[in-house]
């Protein structure tokens, strides 16, 4: 009897992790699955299919921008809501704000100079080896620049970090903090590194720069978030060290 009641009581536990799981791996298929398809069809197509594809392609970004912002949005607060996933492991609740603002300042500003250093010199060889396609970033910081520029960064901001809070939420409830922080770190990278577009790009250093650039960031934030534990604080540090890399970057 009383081993039968304690392997009652572990189910719940057991479907809860199980079902966290479940999530992630449908967010990483999800993922997947998509960019593949899209990368598949990115050239013309004969017949309807391709009448279909072109038709497409003309459409307007934004409801492919919602769609992209829905997924990295959209299934974070669903876990929330479901219970699947708790603010607690995420990162948006229990946090200690006297010590992780002083920890999170001093990482933040260690990473900030140390990228600072790295994408300088980055940035410096690209215009030496492409001279005539512009500074890295041009089209990134031409899009800061305009009126709406810095909601959108604040926005992409969010929605990576509710991501990858999402994604560590998993392996932090199955094994530890500091195991579940770099195991959703790689789970994070292994779904960018699954579009073909991304693996493409990774092959040209004039193409990588964003990617490099998102992948930099992903490290830095879970090494902050280590120490920190604090979502809304690892949000505040993104933005700020993207900020000042952009307007470094800018004056080139």
């Amino acid at each position: 009897m009383g081993g039968g009641s304690c392997k009652l009581r572990l189910l719940p536990r057991l479907d809860y992790k199980l079902n966290l799981v479940l999530w992630i791996g449908f967010s990483f298929l999800l993922y997947a699955i998509s960019t593949n398809i899209a990368w598949h069809y990115r050239d013309p197509r004969p017949r309807r299919i391709g009448r279909l594809l072109r038709a497409v392609k003309r459409w307007p970004r934004w409801p492919f921008q919602a769609l992209h912002l829905l997924y990295y949005l959209g299934i974070p607060y669903l876990a929330l809501l479901q219970g699947v996933t708790s603010p607690r492991l995420m990162g948006l609740v229990g946090a200690d704000w006297f010590e992780g603002i002083g920890m999170g300042a001093a990482l933040g500003t260690g990473a900030f100079l140390f990228l600072a250093l790295a994408w300088w010199h980055y940035a410096r060889a690209i215009q030496r080896s492409y001279p005539r396609e512009g500074s890295p970033f041009s089209a990134r910081i031409s899009d800061i620049l305009q009126p709406w520029g810095w909601p959108l960064l604040l926005l992409e901001v969010i929605r990576l970090e509710m991501h990858w809070a999402f994604y560590r939420s998993g392996p932090t409830l199955l094994l530890d903090h500091h195991s579940g922080v770099f195991l959703g770190l790689l789970i994070a990278l292994g779904e960018r590194y699954s579009d073909p577009n991304v693996r493409r790009s990774l092959s040209s250093p004039r193409r990588a720069e964003n990617i490099l650039m998102e992948g930099g960031m992903a490290l830095v934030i879970a090494v902050v978030y280590l120490f920190t534990r604090n979502l809304w604080l690892c949000m505040f540090i993104h933005l700020w060290i993207e900020m000042g890399l952009l307007c470094l970057l800018s004056s080139l």
